[in-house]
């Protein structure tokens, strides 16, 4: 995990992704962004997120920047998403998520 405010949102990425159900959407979303950290060493600053009715389809304009290790004050780690206690539940507000990581 890094500050997001020494990120500066100069490239952007564009993701796209359908799943069967909001949940797995949302924990193939988080587990993507952890690849495009580690494979191609991005961080993000920025999103930009929509959902189609079904909640099966998402679409995401992401702005970031390639990892620099001189600007970037790089903390713990996050290497994938669980499954424990993970979950979505409709509030009166919209939606609130349960997520845990693994670092």
């Amino acid at each position: 995990m890094v500050d997001r405010r020494s990120v500066r949102p100069t490239g952007v990425e564009r993701i796209t992704l359908t799943s069967d159900s909001t949940e797995n959407l949302l924990y193939d979303f988080l587990t993507d962004l952890i690849i495009r950290k580690d494979v191609d060493s991005i961080l993000f600053k920025d999103f930009r997120v929509s959902l189609d009715r079904s909640g099966r389809r998402l679409e995401c304009v992401a702005r970031g920047e390639a990892i620099d290790r001189k600007r970037h004050r790089l903390r713990n780690d996050v290497k994938a998403v669980t499954t424990h206690l993970f979950g979505i539940r409709k509030t009166a507000q919209g939606y609130s998520a349960t997520v845990v990581l693994d670092i």
